[in-house]
């Protein structure tokens, strides 16, 4: 059971008996700093399975936690529209491609991660 709290600066929170952000049926907070924001909490952990716990619609950002760790399957666990980044069980980490894809104005950077230790020669 989460417990909504409103602020008049249009905060939303939602909270479990120990004060934990959580809400298992939706987002857990939307800051005041930035309303298109939402962030998915189960009791204090940043987590949700079926989609990114940190959801900005205005900038079509998105990343992706598993109780706390960056974390994605089939996807970027950090997915922005210049910066894309695969996470497995809170470690940069993808195999026989980039983990980290940075798109610049004139360039594009890789990085290769593997089990959260970068690969130089690849």
């Amino acid at each position: 059971m989460s417990r909504k709290v409103e602020e008049n600066c249009g905060c939303i929170e939602y909270f479990n008996d120990n004060y934990q952000l959580h809400n298992e049926v939706g987002f857990a907070a939307i800051r005041c700093s930035n309303p298109n924001k939402q962030y998915w909490y189960i009791n204090g952990k940043i987590h949700r399975e079926d989609g990114p716990a940190i959801y900005d619609s205005s900038r079509k950002e998105e990343e992706w936690y598993f109780f706390n760790l960056k974390h994605r399957v089939k996807g970027p666990a950090v997915d922005y529209p210049k910066l894309k980044e695969w996470w497995k069980d809170g470690k940069r980490h993808r195999l026989n491609a980039p983990a980290v894809i940075k798109i610049g104005v004139s360039s594009k950077v890789n990085e290769y991660w593997e089990f959260g230790k970068e690969r130089k020669n690849i």
